[in-house]
């Protein structure tokens, strides 16, 4: 009989693809190599490509910079990548990936899965709602919150859309 990994794989070859013998038997080898990365210390962009990310995401969100300084072929290199998306006519936008990008490299609140644009802002005025909803004169302001109790009105503000459906 053939095993089947738990992600539903059979590709199980333990003599292959630099497994070690005898180890983790019941691993497919995507999952085999899954277990032996470590991804929080692995960079997806160079540090050269990371600082051009950041000063572009600076200069975007600063609506008095007039624009942005990085050049047209820096930019089409950050395209490429998928961190940043052309918009048409020499505008370019962070994508979800460029975000998250940026919160992993300062440990920031990194959220999984990624989100577009516009399910983020969704997400978050739904948890807005639901604690303005709950809250009495005197609370904490939604802006002063630890980023882990924002998270539980996130969390909240979620099952009670799935419970409406």
């Amino acid at each position: 009989m053939t095993k089947q990994c738990k992600c539903g794989s059979f590709a199980i070859n333990q003599h292959s693809n630099g497994r070690e013998p005898g180890v983790d038997l019941h691993l497919c080898d995507v999952c085999y190599w899954r277990t032996r990365v470590d991804t929080k210390d692995s960079e997806f962009i160079t540090e050269e490509d990371f600082s051009l990310l950041f000063d572009f995401n600076a200069q975007a969100e600063d609506s008095e910079s007039g624009g942005y300084s990085i050049g047209k072929d820096e930019m089409k290199r950050l395209a490429e990548l998928g961190v940043v998306q052309s918009l048409g006519f020499g505008r370019y936008g962070v994508t979800a990936f460029g975000s998250w990008i940026i919160e992993r490299k300062f440990e920031q609140d990194v959220r999984l899965p990624l989100r577009t644009s516009s399910e983020h802002e969704k997400r978050e005025m739904d948890a807005w709602k639901a604690y303005c909803d709950q809250m009495t004169p005197g609370d904490v302001a939604w802006i002063n919150l630890p980023s882990d109790v924002q998270h539980q009105w996130r969390e909240r503000a979620a099952i009670a859309a799935k419970e409406k459906k």
